[in-house]
């Protein structure tokens, strides 16, 4: 009985090690960009690091009254030419060069529908 809840915890203390080292090298690889500008606009650039959809709908979501009287209009403001940049490009060039596809693909496709 010892050696198995021995193992158990072996094994437990293996996985959350692993996790937490998985943890540092995303953070570190986010630490590399530093937000310089309003920080209200933040996440819409952290979306396209993270490749996360629903950061960058919230994001949106959040930014209504703000930046536009409605999502669309919200969206609409992103995809004016030198409106939000993120590294010198745009929220688009910058979630393709990132390699972030979930984001490229959201926002291509809610280009298309305005």
């Amino acid at each position: 009985m010892k050696k198995l809840v021995l193992g158990s915890l072996l094994v437990m203390t293996t996985l959350s090690s692993t996790g937490a080292m998985a943890s540092v090298g995303q953070q570190e690889e986010q630490s590399r960009y530093v937000f310089s500008g309003d920080l209200a606009f933040a996440d819409f650039c952290k979306s396209a690091l993270r490749d996360d959809v629903s950061l960058l709908r919230r994001t949106v979501f959040q930014q209504v009254g703000r930046l536009a009287p409605s999502e669309n209009g919200v969206y609409r403001s992103l995809f004016q030419p030198q409106s939000l940049t993120c590294a010198g490009q745009s929220l688009m060039e910058f979630s393709q060069s990132r390699k972030a596809e979930s984001v490229y693909q959201y926002l291509k496709e809610k280009a298309d529908k305005l």
